[in-house]
């Protein structure tokens, strides 16, 4: 897909997602009927291996005009199904958000689930990963009427489609509840919705976002977490990097770290940013930055590259299998003083370290050997006052 590579010149701090190998849905959302995620975010999604979706919203006096036009009847309900799906197809995103917030005809909730089910199946047909999620709004007799759960009056639209994201207003009561409507075997098609503007949410949202997810965690639910662009919306003059390693932090725990199945790698660790430019085109595979005792260790640098102080930090998660042994190009690039000494570590399926490697300043450059991949890490051999920064990271064939 052509993208323009020239980006913008910086105002204010765009909000940015780092933090990709924690989040397997990604919706973008915004308060048009239609909204098809840009390109720069479908690629820095699809390189982690994250699904993003659009979102279909219709609201208030509009929405009702809107639903009025395409509920008419199964053929206006067909056509802008078909629409849709060839909209996914082309700009190869991964899904829809389904957001109905204005009352139904009890006709128009009939054409509803219809609309639901055709629009489920027919991206399936397409690639069986694609998702239809619906937002607890609207209910089976066409009143609209947050539940903030799932219940007898709003499981006819989770029943046809691939998950529901319960509004904000919940307890852990209308949570129990949710999955016994659902059934323990599906927990995880019901979306627990967090806004981060808080709003009614338990737990208050924000910097307290890990007492709700706390909750969901326990239940083996998903989490939806809405509006996270709060951390720089509310925050003048922050960095949104510092901003979503905090608000992270708070949650990682919670979270499953999703990891890389296929090589080559190969990374400046950028974000996009180029001084008070900023084009999220430019944006190359994010690291976990993960350490044993969950402090942090490591910090993206907005000019690209990670700054790492002491200790050991997982930079990637694996999960490669092969069936015959392969041989691998490694080339660092990173820069430390003299009385320091760095190793990176490649970790097997079952956690053997496979190969310690010193790193030089300001290349490295060898071969690697394996069979198996599930960690790659960096490792400070004397972690007092040692600085690294890691510029680059490439291991291709």
């Amino acid at each position: 897909m052509p993208i323009n590579f020239l980006g913008c010149k910086l105002t204010e701090e765009p909000f940015v997602v780092n933090h990709w190998s924690n989040v397997d849905i990604f919706n973008y959302f915004s308060h048009h009927m239609v909204t098809i995620p840009p390109a720069t975010w479908i690629n820095n999604a699809h390189l982690h291996g994250t699904k993003i979706i659009g979102t279909f919203i219709t609201e208030w006096n509009d929405g009702v005009s809107g639903c009025s036009e395409f509920l008419k009847n199964e053929e206006t309900v067909e056509q802008i199904v078909s629409c849709l799906i060839k909209v996914t197809q082309i700009y190869n995103f991964d899904g829809w958000l389904i957001n109905i917030e204005n009352p139904l005809t009890a006709e128009q909730v009939n054409l509803m689930m219809y609309f639901l089910e055709m629009l489920t199946l027919g991206l399936k047909s397409s690639d069986s990963k694609n998702v239809v999620i619906w937002y607890d709004s609207v209910l089976k007799s066409g009143a609209l009427k947050w539940q903030n759960e799932l219940n007898s009056l709003n499981k006819c639209f989770y029943d046809v489609c691939d998950g529901i994201f319960l509004n904000y207003n919940w307890n852990p009561d209308r949570l129990d509840y949710s999955i016994k409507m659902a059934g323990a075997e599906n927990s995880s098609k019901i979306f627990v919705g967090i806004d981060c503007f808080d709003r009614g949410t338990f737990g208050g949202g924000g910097f307290n976002v890990n007492v709700a997810m706390l909750e969901i965690k326990k239940r083996n639910m998903s989490a939806a977490l809405f509006a996270p662009g709060w951390l720089v919306e509310c925050h003048e003059g922050v960095c949104i990097l510092k901003q979503n390693d905090k608000f992270y932090n708070l949650i990682s725990k919670y979270l499953p770290t999703r990891p890389i199945r296929k090589l080559p790698i190969s990374t400046t660790f950028n974000c996009g940013f180029e001084g008070r430019n900023f084009c999220y085109a430019k944006g190359t595979l994010q690291p976990i930055l993960c350490s044993a005792d969950d402090k942090t260790y490591a910090q993206i640098n907005k000019e690209g590259g990670i700054v790492l102080n002491g200790k050991t930090v997982d930079l990637f998660s694996l999960k490669i299998k092969e069936k015959d042994e392969v041989e691998m190009n490694l080339q660092i690039k990173c820069a430390f003083d003299e009385n320091s000494s760095f190793v990176v570590e490649f970790h097997d399926e079952k956690s053997n370290l496979i190969a310690s490697i010193e790193l030089k300043s300001p290349l490295t450059e060898c071969k690697v050997k394996f069979t198996s991949l599930s960690r790659i890490s960096i490792r400070s051999i004397n972690p007092c006052n040692s600085t690294l920064l890691l510029t680059s990271f490439a291991l291709t064939p």
